[in-house]
């Protein structure tokens, strides 16, 4: 990460450095927010010394790390409520003021997820079917057998079930997004 000269905005009272080779990352973005925070990705530490090697000479007393801790603070832009995918974000500028160092981060590039669809049989709306040519003598309505409302019955508890642990593997691939691939309920039994 590279700081810019600092120019001075003399309406806001702040200084203003463009950054080049800023820090970058990528993070998803679910239901209108970002699922990791930036300061969750960003090591704090190796930012305050970037920062205090960047501005040798420009203060009339040096930066501590001490100093800086309590005043860093970051800013990402928004993206559109409805897009859910990754975002691949980059540290653009630094503003600087005798309150805060504020990191500001642009979007570089947006990837929206696949949209998928499963249908369940249920699910399907019913569609016209053709009707049957006429014959002369309607069959006989059959009875079902015991065996077959039992077989109907398994059947429908096998789609619930189905669905169910769809449910629960997409749960799964999100907490280990989030927390990481170590999920310990499988290790109990």
């Amino acid at each position: 990460m590279k700081l810019g000269k600092p120019t001075y905005n003399p309406e806001s009272k702040v200084y203003v450095c463009k950054i080049s080779d800023g820090f970058r990352f990528s993070t998803r973005y679910e239901e209108g927010a970002f699922v990791s925070e930036v300061a969750t990705v960003i090591d704090k530490d190796a930012l305050i010394d970037t920062v205090i090697k960047a501005t040798k000479g420009w203060f009339s007393k040096p930066l501590t790390p001490e100093f800086l801790k309590g005043k860093i603070q970051y800013t990402i832009p928004t993206v559109c409520t409805d897009f859910q995918g990754s975002v691949d974000l980059q540290m653009d500028e630094l503003v600087i003021s005798k309150e805060t160092f504020l990191f500001t981060f642009v979007i570089t590039d947006t990837k929206e997820d696949e949209k998928v669809c499963i249908v369940f049989p249920e699910d399907e709306p019913l569609l016209p079917q053709p009707l049957p040519p006429p014959q002369e003598e309607i069959p006989p309505v059959k009875e079902v057998s015991p065996k077959k409302l039992q077989k109907q019955r398994v059947m429908e508890l096998r789609t619930k079930a189905a669905r169910a642990l769809f449910h629960a593997e997409r749960l799964t691939q999100e907490y280990c997004k989030q927390f990481g691939e170590d999920t310990e309920w499988e290790d109990e039994t």
